[in-house]
């Protein structure tokens, strides 16, 4: 890519076949493998139900008698949700 008075030029070339077909194949990987299958999984099994429990411990504070607007509940809470 070029610049020429702040404006980008780029030339884009044709590819060989053959690096066609390999490409073609690599987005069918994970179609085959249902890769997406696995995050879903790891999301419910692990993510989620963390996160569940850190929301509900966030909403279970009482912010009327709390004396600071960050209270150790509240930072506890919060640090559950950012370890990861």
């Amino acid at each position: 890519m070029a610049y020429v008075n702040g404006f980008a030029y780029k030339a884009v070339r044709p590819v060989a076949e053959d690096q066609v077909l390999s490409a073609s194949n690599g987005r069918r990987r994970p179609f085959k493998r249902k890769f997406w299958r696995e995050q879903l999984r790891d999301w419910n099994e692990t993510f989620k139900p963390t996160s569940i429990r850190a929301h509900r411990e966030l909403q279970s504070v009482d912010q009327k008698g709390s004396p600071t607007p960050t209270s150790p509940r509240i930072s506890s809470a919060a640090a559950i949700t950012t370890r990861r």
